[in-house]
């Protein structure tokens, strides 16, 4: 259902390439800081620069994610379809149900 109101495999490729190069790269840097750590070698810059490329290409990656989900159609399609079932349900939902928790879904 979400892949259908998202555009299809548009949407999808990228968000799992995008979120699993994120992961690698989110272990890769602690495996990095594990190693530095405990480093004895004198060429501590080479891991400070090392790790923060790692950084900037993750802070890259995150950005390029964000939009996609900020692109998204799906969370527009969901609020609309619910707000049309809101609109169409008999009186006798709104009797049940307490206005607050009608707001609350609404605003979430």
């Amino acid at each position: 259902m979400y892949i259908k109101r998202n555009s299809g495999c548009f949407f999808v490729t990228p968000l799992i390439t995008f979120t699993i190069i994120i992961t690698f790269l989110l272990a890769y840097f602690r495996i990095l800081l594990n190693i530095w750590s405990f480093s004895t070698n004198q060429k501590s810059d080479y891991f400070i620069f090392i790790l923060l490329g790692i950084n900037v290409v993750q802070a890259i990656f995150t950005y390029l994610l964000s939009i996609i989900l900020y692109s998204s159609k799906m969370f527009q399609s969901l609020h609309d379809d619910m707000i049309k079932g809101l609109l169409f349900s008999p009186f006798s939902y709104f009797e049940a149900v307490p206005f607050d928790r009608i707001v609350n879904r609404i605003s979430t």
